[in-house]
């Protein structure tokens, strides 16, 4: 009986888990539990038998969720801005390509915009394209030119292997067409009055002058500048005349590099080799070729023979007045008039008549060939008809 007296007043007395012991209370601190019983029972989120700091952790979490998605956002985009960075840097780059430039970091004339520089490496770019171009035509052609040359030259080691002999042919055509370079190229008048250039009025000088296919000349510069403020011309590759107005294919504006004297001294310096190479040159006995070529030996042959040979020994030059030695008159002797006007002298039928005036066949005063002319009397010749074309424009 002592033991459940006492096992009913320790159970009276023992604290509950939440602080409060089942001690005797009265009745408004039972209505205050009651109160708050029914309110934890209606909140879900607090438990009654956990502390206020312990409610807090699911809210806490989900910012730290959020804040994480937030940061790897943000790396993204960073990363993104840098690749943007670096495609706008390589487009900067690349002057073909227009965009907006990036203004300079600092203050004043440092923060100005970029967009004459990009302007000026884009007008280069297009400066050195046009001339890579030209370079690869002008390399071709020259690279034709080469060939050329190098299948002639074959050529003439050919036949040289063939025939066993070396042949001075080679050189003297070699010379021939110098020669045929000089003659066709375009020169200055070295006496006055001198060439001057149509656009700018200014005397024309051999190396920075250009001749037209059309005979007419214009100096280097004012050239340059036309084709710089017509860019169709670079775009075709044909130039117009400033004087006929003719269109000319660039390739055909030639260089003028010689005056008629400088011209004239160069063509007789070929003069002079060719002579040279002649002189030394053997001369080639064709005898007995001729007569190993009379390989039929019959009597008419023979005879026929025998008389173009007697006749090979005559030279050319005779003639019939000369083997007559007594000249005919050109003029008829003063006669006395006849007494009958009707009648007439009549010439003597194995006579011929002869002409009261001497006829163009009568020797006049010797001219000296143009070949056996002094040099001076050539170069004079030159610069006459140097004056002429110039007439002739």
């Amino acid at each position: 009986m002592r033991s459940a007296n006492a096992l009913a007043s320790s159970s009276k007395t023992a604290p509950l888990p939440n602080g409060h012991s089942h001690g005797p209370r009265s009745a408004k601190g039972r209505s205050r539990a009651r109160t708050q019983t029914s309110r934890h029972a209606r909140s879900p989120h607090i438990s009654p038998e956990l502390p206020l700091t312990a409610t807090c952790l699911p809210v806490s979490q989900s910012h730290l969720t959020a804040l994480r998605k937030a940061l790897k956002a943000q790396q993204r985009l960073a990363r993104q801005n840098t690749a943007l960075r670096a495609e706008i840097a390589e487009l900067h780059a690349d002057a073909a390509v227009s965009i907006q430039p990036r203004p300079a970091k600092g203050k004043g004339k440092a923060r100005q915009s970029d967009v004459g520089l990009h302007s000026e490496i884009a007008r280069l770019k297009a400066k050195v394209r046009k001339l890579e171009r030209r370079h690869d035509h002008d390399r071709r052609r020259i690279d034709k030119l080469k060939m050329r040359e190098v299948r002639a030259d074959a050529r003439e080691l050919e036949d040289e292997l063939v025939y066993g002999v070396p042949d001075s042919a080679p050189a003297m055509r070699k010379l021939l067409r110098r020669f045929r370079d000089l003659i066709a190229a375009p020169t200055l008048p070295s006496t006055d009055p001198l060439e001057t250039c149509p656009i700018c009025m200014e005397t024309l000088v051999t190396g920075s002058t250009r001749s037209f296919p059309c005979e007419h000349m214009t100096c280097s510069g004012c050239l340059a500048d036309y084709l710089k403020a017509d860019p169709a011309s670079s775009q075709t590759g044909t130039v117009t005349c400033p004087m006929c107005r003719a269109e000319t294919a660039l390739d055909e504006v030639e260089t003028v590099r010689f005056t008629a004297r400088e011209q004239w001294d160069a063509m007789l310096d070929v003069a002079n080799e060719f002579a040279k190479m002649e002189v030394q040159r053997p001369r080639m006995d064709t005898s007995e070729e001729e007569a190993e070529e009379q390989f039929i030996d019959d009597g008419e042959d023979a005879t026929s023979t025998h008389d173009s040979s007697a006749m090979s020994e005559v030279p050319p030059e005779t003639s019939d007045a000369e083997l007559d030695p007594e000249p005919e008159p050109t003029t008829l002797p003063a006669q006395a008039p006849p007494s009958n006007g009707d009648a007439e002298i009549p010439n003597a039928p194995d006579r011929p008549s002869t002409p009261l005036t001497p006829t163009s066949d009568s020797p006049g005063p010797r001219q000296i060939p143009y070949s056996q002319s002094s040099p001076s009397v050539k170069r004079r010749r030159l610069e006459e008809l140097a004056a002429a074309r110039k007439r002739r424009r």
